[in-house]
This record gives C-alpha cells, structure tokens and sequence, in this order.
C-alpha cells in the first residue's frame, strides 16, 4: 500500500452490549415504522387466553434480554434510532416494556443531551445535531411500574458520528457480540483496487496490537476478544499497490467494548463426609455460551489459610482424598471460561467454611509418679488408658520442676502402645510435677486433646549427708 495522503474521515457506528439489526434482518412484513416493529418480534411468544401472559408472573422471568437497535438517515445533524422488545419478552396485562433512551457526546455519559423513556413506541429521531460529531445513545428496557416479571436489561450503547457533509463516506459499522466483533463498510468507489486496513488495540496510547488486517473484502467477521473490555478500532482505506490514481483516507481510531456474557456464582455449595475423605458439590452453571470449568481452592489449618489445593474441575463435584483429618476447610469456587472461550466472564467467588464433626477423650487413668529402684536420679511416670481408648490414640506428657508448667518443661508423646515413661537425670532434693492428657491420631484435627489428668507430685530423696575427714583425730585412734 502506498503511504496514505489522507483525506477523507470514515463515520463509526458500533454496538456496545450487542449487534445492531438492519432493516433487512427483520422478520418478513415488518419495518423499522414505530406502529409495526417491537411487539410481533418479542420472542414469538404470544399472550395466554384472556389476556393473561404466557410467561412467567411470579419475579422468575429473570433479567430481560439487551433490545436490538438499528440507526436510520444518518446524515451531517441528524439521525434516527429504532428498537425491538427485547427477545425474552412475554406479553402481559400491564403495558411494556419501558425503553429509556440517552444521548450524550460522551461515552459516560457525564453530560446528557437528551433522556426520555418510551412505551409502546419504537423509534426516535434527533435533529440540528452537530456535524462531524460522535455521539452515543444508551437504550435500556425495563419493566412497567407493577410488572414484577423481570428486572431491568443491560443498556446498549450505540456510538455513531455525523457525516462531514451529505454524501460522504458511510464508515465503519462495527458490531460486537459476546466474546467476539464483526466490521463492516461499504465499498468505497474508486479507479482501481483498495485495500481497507483495520488495527484493533487493546491500549492504544500503549501500542499494544492485537490484530491487524489488510483485505479488499467488505467485512470482517466473528473475530474472538475477551468480553467485558475495551478496545480501539483503527480503521483506513487507500489504494493498492497497482492502484496510481486513487489517495489513501484519513485514518479513524474510536473505542468499543465487547461485551461478556456473565456466570453466576455457583450455587448450592456443600459438603459431605465419604469415611477419610472429604467431597464437595454444587450446581452447575447453565447460562454459559462457550465452554466453562470450575475453579476450586481448598485453604485448611485452624485459620483455614493453609493451601490443601487447587483445583480445575470439569464435573459439578470434587473428592478430597484423606482430607477428613485436616478439621477445618473453606472452600472457594467459581465459574470460569476455558481459555478458548472469550464469550463468558468468570462467576464471582462462592466461598463456604467447614468444620468436621470433632471428637475428645477422657484422660489417662492413675497417673503415678516414682523413683526407678534401679536409677536414683530416674522418675518414671506410670497410667492407666481411658475408657474410650482405641489404637489410634497417643499420650502427651509433661514433667517440670514448675508446679504452674509454665517454664522447664521436659514433655514427650508416646504411641497408645505405651502407658510408662522415664525421666532421667533428676536432681535429689527436688520436687517434680506431672500431668498427662490423650490425643488423637497424629496430623487428625478431628479428635480434640482431652483435659490435663491432675497435677501429682514426687519429692526427690535429700542427697547423702556429706562427711568431711579430720585427719588429726583419724592419727590420734591409731593403736
């Protein structure tokens, strides 16, 4: 392509939230006149006998669908804007839907040029607009005052820019979808081949390019990005490389945002107990559009802060093999898309804490507390098992000088096998303290520790007198 003189600026229609309708996709017999388009569209759902609605009457009807809109004359100050029921809308007693519609020069919408909502009417027209001007309509629908049917849609933004002047050239008709864009544009008439260039950016001032083509076709469809983020559209056209007689146009770069289909939370989150080990399940998740998992993090200890796993699951459950033991959990799940998938936005997070059903014990029985007969600076500490005793308990036991065991503890845990313990290297003419409680299988936050057995004591015997020598009575007895 030959570096563009640029000269002409294209007009930009696009779609926030969902694709635009032209005239031509609407259902055979009807146009884009207000007394004709919305309600024979609503879904091909009729109303019930005597009025009634065919759907839903109880609040179940859930968040009604984004209305299809379509822009009409387009020209340098003016424009017109048509809609269509949204396409989950039932008929009912109360008239409806609502559409409020916005016009603004911002994309925020901070400072609105024109707001009014519509009943039973489906078109709109705004004049002595700015010339060379992008502008941006917000639609929503909402159910009448005393339907409780549905909540309100998500707004549609279309942005468009006026023509420089009558006649010039259409643009680019840009239509997101979930997870994905089209571009259109009309074919611009000239001496010979045109190539049309389109950049699409993820930050523009950035350069971050995700794409760019160089095609002579009109259109360029279903291209995946991410929804639920904004994107830069930069769009020219100039002549090809055998083409010496046509200029290139100025280049237009606008924002647009794809939208994503949002998942749920997973609901029903729950627990249950399968011997060691421990599952989880919920309920799927229906309303995705492309393929999804689930993300699920397992965090366990006393603050439930330690990391058990992290897992990606496929299946509507997870198993957590031997995991009985660890007590407490939380569990965090969500609904996240595949990464081929760029038309659901993953779920917000559904967290549950669990506590495991624990377990205590009596203590040790008979705690006795002696002097070795074979080592005189040995104690050894002697019981009897508790009454609940089974194999998988331990013994936990401590021995101090301290009767308040608050300092120079000598402690030790012995297996459910052992019901003695030594102490050595005691010192005579000291008193010890001991006390013993039962605990559970080692690593097993189910089976708490049973309470301290009462404190007993031991006076260690007095050290031998000690018998100094007199050597001069010693000579004296001498024979």
């Amino acid at each position: 392509m030959k570096t563009p003189a640029w000269i002409l600026t294209p007009i930009l229609i696009f779609a926030l939230g969902a694709c635009s309708s032209d005239p031509e996709d609407l259902p055979d017999g009807q146009s884009n006149d207000k007394t004709t388009q919305g309600k024979k569209f609503a879904g091909g759902q009729g109303s019930g006998q005597e009025g009634l609605p065919a759907g839903p009457m109880d609040g179940s009807g859930g968040q009604l669908d984004m209305p299809m809109a379509d822009v009409n004359d387009l020209n340098a100050t003016s424009f017109g804007v048509s809609w269509l029921d949204p396409e989950n809308w039932v008929d009912g007693k109360i008239p409806g839907p609502v559409f409020k519609l916005e016009l603004s020069t911002d994309a925020d919408f901070e400072k609105v040029l024109f707001s009014k909502t519509y009943v039973d009417e489906y078109i709109a027209f705004f004049e002595g607009l700015a010339p060379a001007t992008v502008h941006y309509v917000r639609i929503s629908a909402m159910p009448a005052t005393g339907d409780d049917r549905y909540l309100p849609s998500q707004s549609l933004v279309i942005s468009l820019a006026t023509n420089l002047e009558a006649g010039s050239y259409g643009g680019v008709i840009i239509k997101p979808d979930f997870g994905s864009v089209s571009f259109e544009w009309p074919e611009v008439k000239s001496s010979g081949p045109i190539d049309y260039s389109l950049q699409i950016y993820e930050d523009f001032e950035a350069k971050i390019l995700i794409k760019e083509l160089v095609t002579r076709e009109t259109s360029f469809k279903d291209f995946p990005l991410i929804g639920e983020k904004t994107y830069w559209l930069r769009f020219r056209y100039g002549p090809a490389a055998d083409n010496a007689e046509d200029v290139a146009s100025t280049p237009f770069t606008t924002q647009f945002r794809v939208p994503g289909n949002q998942l749920p939370p997973p609901a029903n989150l729950a627990v249950s107990i399968e011997g060691e080990n421990v599952r989880v399940s919920w309920n799927p998740i229906t309303n995705n559009l492309g393929p999804i998992e689930y993300s699920l993090k397992v965090l366990v200890g006393e603050a439930k802060s330690d990391l058990y796993g992290d897992f990606h699951v496929n299946e509507t459950f997870q198993v957590l093999d031997d995991s009985k033991a660890y007590g407490s959990f939380n569990f965090e799940l969500k609904a996240v898309p595949r990464d081929e998938n760029t038309k659901d936005i993953e779920s917000q997070i559904t967290s549950l804490p669990f506590e495991m059903p624990v377990t205590s014990f009596d203590p040790p029985l008979n705690p006795t507390l002696a002097i070795s007969q074979d080592e005189p600076t040995m104690l050894t500490a002697t019981w009897q098992p508790p009454e609940n005793v089974n194999e998988t308990l331990r013994y936990e036991i401590e021995i101090t000088e301290d009767g308040n065991f608050t300092s120079g503890i000598d402690q030790r845990i012995e297996n459910h096998e052992v019901n003695t313990g030594d102490f050595t290297s005691r010192e005579l003419g000291k008193t010890y303290y001991l006390r013993l409680r039962t605990l559970g299988p080692e690593g097993d936050a189910t089976h708490l520790p049973s309470i301290w057995t009462e404190t007993i004591s031991y006076a260690m015997p007095a050290p031998p007198a000690v018998v100094e020598f007199n050597a001069t009575n010693e000579k004296a007895s001498l024979p």
